[in-house]
């Protein structure tokens, strides 16, 4: 392995042993800068960026040895942890989503198709549990792996699958994340509009809800979308809001995704001391199998940046380091842009080696059906091939590249034809279904008016009924009253009939004694006697009267 037999010059282990110049291979970067003038002294938990060391050539803070071995012993650090970390997953062992994710971040460069095989298995075992977060987070990441693949299509596809169970379940954080991929896939495809708002959505929920990372990574993507139409201020701004962000959080791949942008931003601008400054600084970070994708950027950028700087040698020094790690995590998206780039280094010295070099890249992506790259590749043949004066290959080159030009635009016109019907049929089905929203409306609502109609019927029968039932009970009390009253009535004036007898028949014979004693025609003795009798015929009246009196009373009280 090429790696390895460089190894031996270094004076490192060819056999597996690791020897002291390996030892440090998982943190080579901050003894190396150290050495090599490009960071200061070390503080207790950070190191600060010191003076540049003087450099030869005068283009950068590296020489050409010093590059060559920072940049090996990095890519050897990341082969020494891949073959640690290659250990196989046993998918029957992990228990949640959540492990499943932590392990295929992991393969995800590693070894993707193990990675699929992970997914698959945890898709399965997060629907068994019913665990639909899990679901759609094992859904993006199998649309990243997807995407890295080139498959841009495919990973939309499941981007959306993920963002319908965040939707469902309420996710936030996670469905910020998958607007974010969303919007990677439009960027790829030049759609900055639509990708743009995308991220903008992202950065809404994640400023919403807090989230310091999610708020970093929607600044980094929208600084490259921002890049990518050349708004160089905008872009800028966002990173400098990311790098604030940054320095208040733990290192991760969103801090060298951060760094990637510094320096395509400054290679852009012609910057390159400030390029490398930033890629240096990822590279320094980036150990890690999980920083790998980033790391082949970063060597990517800086190979770019050297060879705008006319160092083509150390371009392809890293550009060659950066083609062995893309191949190394079969992130063919990498590998088609770092062959294109060595290509642009060669096309002018060597034009067999630009042609081998864009070969490997066009059988990539046709391959992966990557059709924007496939016409770019076959026009820079063609070109190639003009310059070395066969037309023949150059004409065949544009040829093809015509053909699948037009056969994108034939396909993307019956895509868009095709969005169209479906879009007419969407909107007549809208319309449709609003016509029946409206009659079921009016039907609800009539059916309501006569429920309530027959409910106001039946209470009014009700009440009536009641009041019915109410009366006819109160007349019967009433007729029963007053038969008791006529009753009474009958029994009173017997009563008055008996007592006014009872009465009249004393005071009628007291009106005789007293006539017979007005007229003085009895002796004293018999006068005396009816004296006596008058008394006792008044005391009787008197007690009848007393008594009368009493019933009376006892009457009244009996009526209150």
């Amino acid at each position: 392995m090429e790696i390895l037999k460089r190894s031996r010059e270094l004076g490192m282990g060819s056999t597996g042993r690791v020897t002291d110049a390996c030892r440090w291979a998982h943190f080579p970067s901050e003894r190396f800068l150290i050495d090599q003038g490009l960071f200061g002294h070390r503080n207790r938990n950070n190191l600060e960026i010191g003076k540049r060391a003087k450099v030869d050539q005068g283009i950068g803070p590296l020489n050409a040895c010093s590059t060559y071995r920072f940049l090996l012993i990095m890519l050897l650090g990341s082969a020494v942890m891949i073959g640690n970390a290659h250990g196989q997953e046993n998918p029957h062992e992990i228990k949640t989503a959540g492990e499943f994710v932590k392990a295929i971040k992991q393969y995800r460069y590693l070894d993707p198709d193990s990675a699929v095989v992970l997914v698959k298995a945890g898709l399965e075992k997060a629907a068994l549990q019913k665990d639909e977060i899990g679901q759609a987070d094992l859904l993006t990441q199998y649309g990243m792996i997807l995407d890295n693949a080139g498959r841009y299509w495919d990973s939309r596809q499941k981007y959306l699958q993920a963002e319908a169970l965040y939707k469902k379940n309420n996710h936030q954080k996670g469905l910020a994340s998958v607007l974010i991929r969303l919007g990677v896939v439009e960027k790829r495809k030049a759609n900055y509009d639509h990708s743009l708002a995308y991220f903008m959505q992202a950065l809404k929920l994640s400023t919403r809800n807090r989230d310091s990372y999610g708020i970093l990574e929607a600044r980094v993507v929208i600084s490259e979308n921002y890049l990518s139409t050349n708004d160089y201020r905008r872009c800028l701004e966002n990173l400098r809001i990311a790098e604030r962000l940054n320095s208040q959080m733990p290192f991760s791949n969103l801090s060298l995704n951060m760094y990637i942008s510094y320096g395509y931003l400054y290679i852009r601008l012609e910057q390159y001391d400030k390029a490398i400054e930033y890629i240096s600084l990822g590279l320094s970070k980036s150990n890690g199998p999980e920083y790998n994708g980033s790391k082949v950027s970063l060597l990517k950028q800086l190979g770019t940046a050297y060879f705008q700087m006319g160092d083509p040698a150390r371009a392809v020094e890293s550009l060659k380091l950066a083609l062995s790690l893309a191949r190394e995590i079969k992130n063919v998206m990498r590998q088609m842009t770092v062959l294109q780039e060595l290509a642009n280094i060669y096309a002018e010295r060597q034009p067999d080696a630009a042609i081998g070099y864009l070969e490997q890249a066009l059988e990539i992506s046709s391959s992966y059906r990557s059709h924007g790259q496939q016409t770019k590749i076959l026009n820079r043949l063609s070109i190639l091939y003009k310059k070395k004066g066969d037309f023949r290959k150059a004409l065949a080159y544009l040829e093809s590249s015509q053909r699948i030009s037009e056969e994108v635009y034939y396909s993307d016109m019956a895509k868009q034809i095709s969005s169209l019907e479906k879009a007419y049929e969407l909107e007549k089905s809208r319309a449709q279904l609003i016509q029946l929203k409206i009659k079921a409306s009016e039907e609800a609502g009539f059916k309501k008016l006569i429920l309530a109609i027959a409910v106001a019927i039946a209470g009014l029968f009700v009440v009536t009924l009641v009041y019915f039932y109410k009366g006819r009970r109160l007349n019967k009390l009433l007729s029963l009253a007053n038969g008791r009253l006529e009753e009474s009535n009958l029994q009173k004036d017997r009563f008055f009939s008996i007592l006014a007898h009872d009465i009249r028949s004393p005071l009628g014979s007291t009106v005789t004694l007293l006539r017979f004693i007005a007229d003085k025609e009895l002796e004293q003795e018999y006068q005396d006697r009816m004296v006596q009798k008058l008394i006792l015929h008044c005391e009787n009246s008197l007690e009848v009267l007393d008594k009368l009196l009493t019933w009376g009373q006892m009457q009244i009280k009996g009526v209150k």
